[in-house]
């Protein structure tokens, strides 16, 4: 639907959450992809608030892993 999405952890000490378990969930409980899961890094570092390198450098390493 052309909507730019991306998920991360909100308040990780109180809610003892990791950007790992919120993967895991979403994995287990959407038809959500690790395609999907990793086009959704790839966003959320192309609109970061990061100088533009340290954007292209994120985006680099995210693909780099997942080759």
């Amino acid at each position: 639907a052309g909507v730019s999405l991306s998920y991360h952890t909100d308040n990780r000490l109180m809610s003892c959450i990791t950007h790992v378990t919120e993967a895991q969930a979403l994995l287990a409980e959407t038809p959500l992809s690790a395609a999907d899961l990793l086009a959704m890094a790839r966003e959320a570092a192309r609109h970061s608030f990061l100088p533009e390198a340290a954007r292209v450098a994120a985006v680099k390493a995210i693909d780099a892993f997942a080759a």
